[in-house]
């Protein structure tokens, strides 16, 4: 819409003031984190089990999620038009929870990913910062990969690929306290 273009336009113009870098402050004023997309985030912990997340959605904002630990499938949920599905693993039954329920969240891993001018206000110390660490070949795409350290996050070494022509997130990697997560790169439609 035309009132998203001009807060993007605006975001980019406050980014722009802080960072020296006008290829992240258009990433930065224009992510959104809505489909249509597929990502796969796959999870390692300190004893080597491997949680997989994978999480397909479209312009909508309805979503498929379905986890795997070490290559089973542990969960599955559906978020479509409000309702949400939960598929029972024992025996393979869906349970759906109307939008007027209290469903169990399907947000994607993402969602609380968002750049905005508040963040950008904070005094510099407490403002996150950028390294770009270059361009790297990411899938089909060239990207741009950047570090990103965010004082107000616990996770560290967060790195984000970044397409150099869409100006789209295409990996983002970090470090917690949990383990190590990896996102694989993410797929457009």
């Amino acid at each position: 819409t035309a009132s998203e273009k001009v807060a993007s336009k605006e975001a980019e113009t406050a980014c722009s003031k802080l960072y020296d870098d006008k290829d992240f402050c258009k990433f930065a004023s224009s992510y959104t984190g809505k489909g249509p997309y597929k990502v796969s985030f796959v999870t390692t912990d300190k004893t080597g089990k491997a949680t997989t997340l994978l999480m397909e959605i479209d312009a909508n904002n309805n979503s498929s999620t379905i986890t795997q630990i070490n290559g089973k499938e542990t969960a599955a949920f559906i978020s479509l038009n409000g309702d949400t599905y939960l598929k029972n693993e024992a025996d393979g039954s869906w349970l759906k929870y109307p939008k007027s329920t209290n469903a169990p969240p399907t947000e994607s891993p993402t969602s609380s990913l968002k750049f905005d001018t508040t963040d950008l206000a904070k005094p510099a110390d407490q403002r996150m910062s950028i390294n770009n660490l270059g361009k790297e070949s990411c899938g089909e795409a060239n990207c741009i990969k950047y570090q990103i350290n965010d004082p107000s996050q616990t996770s560290t070494d967060n790195i984000f690929w970044v397409g150099d022509k869409d100006f789209q997130m295409h990996k983002w990697s970090y470090k917690d306290a949990d383990g190590v997560t990896n996102v694989g790169e993410f797929t457009y439609s």
